[in-house]
């Protein structure tokens, strides 16, 4: 079915060009410069004369750069990559000046103290309490040449970002490996889809055999299946040294430099605003309040994970000894001897559950649990424009068959698309002046390994773990019922809160109900065996203690290079890297490893100094589900709450007032540990 409504102001896909961009940006910044000059021209301030124009002209400057930051993400031609590197500098550029206007510092300020403030809603009390923070975390405060310095920081640094994310994008798309017909041999142990995606590859190549590549899941069907040690070996030297003056390509995209231009801007930055590096600079709109307690908070994680992480690398050494006669294992052999272990433990492997999950099969599940927890109804739509023929789109209502928003799907790996999965905002939710509402549009975006031969996409039980995280986003973007830009959705939301909707939603995946409603044997259309189910659920904290301390290492490494105090202050990159492995890791990393190189979370994707929030989410998470636990995990009356204390209230409350008013008090990390059957 077509829907008038999201015709009407959803992105026409078919004309987003260059000269569109290049008109209509340039259109959107003489909007909002005319309205800041007309706020400061009116003689009386308030929320109706000065902020709503301001919104609303932010709202509409979005809507567009997004588009652009979309397409570059998952359609990255050289086109569209110019017009965004030329387009990123002005952009950025205007929004600094914004935040550095001393006199619509003031007017923020002025409503502030007025009277008229008590009379506001909560969310729009919270956006301006929230810009004047903002304002000052910019410099305005600062003198002249200090804001100017600012200013240029900013610029350089959303320029050097970008420069990472391309040179990453460029680095994995530029290796593969070419088996021929008669080198099959090498490749034992790959599943057949593994194989069938690498030849269908191989065939739009004019290439007689397979193609691999280092899109995940190519990369992870090698690491995790192929015989070969020699094979593994060479995927995980091209892997681990992307974009770095190691491995195939060194030094052609390499990140260091940028890396370090990177950091040092930063703690500039953070110097300028007034703060003694980058971490504390960071954590002022968080809801952890300084580094001591987030170390705090991570060194009781390591007590109790580290152990159980040891003693996890011991079982698997012993089994590689034991298998293989493999007396060291080494980081390509991990995943590999990992999933043998599984399979011969548990009996359970991740590519024969594949069958059961066919994508069509697991959103139509999904769906249905959001419709039994939360009473929402999501349609699927046509006629309408895409990016790429795989795209679908769909809209959702509520229980009472209101509109609240849309969602784009766009779940497979290709040529000209990051890596990862991740959701972003194609339009927000907003009110306008005139009344008229806009409804939300989410971008649902994965990696998924592509269908082959006309047959559906098929997922891991881990791949649909990332889609309801994924899904989580989504719903925290389109469920919003804040209704100005600044505080709808995931907007004005602390950064350390924003995944408590997306891992909260993993914890349906290993709920039997569920499982049947998203699993459908490709064969025989049965849903996932009870017995396997079983099996499937005693791998659920299958080496946890040794991701847990793979995720503690990732934060430590954000916090030290950020902070870059004490023992770190003249230690490089690699240096402290080195240092925190040898605190926390448990697994063997070979010395030409780089992964920082490729750590676009910190160093392209928001997350600097931030990285903390995945641990610190999921304590609110697990917390959040341990309730649905005991009170029956499909309880309307609790979903209910979750949805209208948490979901619909975007960043119109501090994240940790929503979650007390859901909860009825703090979190407690005994759930998180429990998750991880950490005692």
């Amino acid at each position: 079915m077509s829907d008038q409504n999201v015709a009407y102001y959803a992105p026409k896909f078919d004309e987003l060009n260059i000269s569109y961009f290049k008109t209509e940006i340039p259109i959107a910044l003489k909007n909002y410069k005319d309205k800041v000059q007309i706020t400061k021209q009116n003689e009386v301030h308030s929320w109706d004369t000065s902020i709503q124009p301001l919104e609303e002209a932010a709202e509409s400057l979005n809507r567009i750069w997004s588009q652009l930051e979309h397409l570059n993400a998952v359609a990255n031609t050289p086109d569209i990559r110019a017009t965004y590197d030329e387009l990123l500098p002005i952009v950025t550029n205007f929004e600094t000046e914004i935040m550095q206007d001393g006199d619509l510092y003031k007017i923020y300020l002025e409503i502030y103290i007025s009277e008229d403030f008590k009379s506001l809603t909560d969310a729009q009390q919270i956006i301006i309490t929230n810009a004047i923070r903002d304002f000052k975390l910019c410099g305005v405060d600062l003198a002249p040449e200090s804001r100017s310095e600012f200013k240029r920081l900013a610029e350089e640094l959303s320029d050097l970002e970008n420069q990472f994310s391309n040179n990453l994008l460029d680095a994995t798309e530029n290796w593969d490996y070419r088996v021929n017909a008669t080198q099959a041999s090498v490749l034992a142990g790959l599943p057949k889809l593994a194989l069938d995606i690498a030849h269908q590859k191989a065939k739009d190549q004019n290439h007689d055999g397979w193609i691999f590549t280092l899109d995940f899941p190519s990369y992870y069907a090698i690491m995790s299946n192929a015989k070969d040690r020699e094979l593994r070996r060479e995927f995980y030297y091209a892997y681990s040294t992307r974009a770095s003056d190691q491995g195939p390509n060194a030094n052609r995209w390499d990140n260091t430099d940028i890396i370090n231009q990177i950091l040092a801007k930063r703690a500039r930055l953070a110097e300028l605003a007034g703060y003694s590096n980058y971490v504390a600079y960071s954590l002022v709109p968080k809801m952890a309040k300084n580094l001591e307690d987030i170390l705090q908070f991570l060194h009781n994680l390591i007590v109790r994970a580290k152990p159980k992480a040891e003693q996890e690398f011991k079982q698997l050494q012993d089994f590689a000894t034991k298998t293989d006669n493999i007396t060291q294992l080494e980081a390509w052999d991990i995943a590999y001897y990992s999933e043998l272990f599984k399979i011969q433990q548990y009996e359970v492997s991740e590519e024969a559950l594949r069958a059961y999950f066919p994508e069509p099969r697991v959103l139509t599940g999904l769906f249905k649990l959001v419709r039994t927890v939360f009473g929402l109804q999501i349609e699927e739509l046509s006629g309408f424009q895409k990016w790429h023929p795989t795209v679908r789109l769909f809209k959702v209502l509520d229980k009472h068959n209101n509109l609240r928003g849309y969602f784009y799907t766009d779940l497979y790996a290709r040529d000209g698309k990051r890596s990862g999965a991740w959701m972003s905002e194609c339009i927000s939710r907003m009110r306008f002046s005139n009344n008229l509402l806009q409804h939300p549009i989410a971008y649902l975006n994965c990696n998924f390994a592509p269908p082959v031969d006309n047959n559906p996409g098929l997922l891991t039980h881990d791949d649909v773990i990332t889609l309801f995280h994924e899904f989580g986003h989504t719903l925290h973007h389109v469920l919003t019922q804040v209704d100005y830009y600044s505080a709808a959705g995931m907007n004005g939301v602390a950064w350390d809160a924003v995944e408590l909707p997306s891992q909260f939603m993993e914890n349906w995946c290993w709920q039997w109900d569920v499982i049947q409603d998203i699993s459908e044997n490709i064969k025989t259309g049965e849903p996932l065996p009870r017995a396997i189910f079983e099996k499937l659920l005693a791998t659920k904290n299958f080496q946890s203690g040794m991701a847990l301390m793979r995720q503690i290492e990732f934060t430590l490494f954000d916090l030290r290079i950020h902070a870059k105090n004490g023992k770190d202050q003249n230690k490089t990159v690699a240096q402290i890297l080195d240092s925190v492995r040898s605190e926390v890791s448990v697994v063997p990393i070979p010395e030409f490893n780089r992964f920082q190189n490729s750590f676009g979370h910190i160093f392209a994707g928001g997350y600097a100094a931030g990285y903390y929030s995945y641990l610190w989410a999921e304590v609110l998470s697990c917390d959040a589900f341990a309730i649905f636990n005991k009170n029956n995990v499909y309880n309307n009356e609790v979903g209910n709450a979750f949805v209208t204390q948490i979901l619909e209230r975007g960043g119109s409350k501090p994240a940790m007032e929503l979650f007390k008013a859901f909860a009825g008090r703090e979190p407690e990390v005994d759930a998180l540990l429990e998750h991880h059957a950490i005692a």
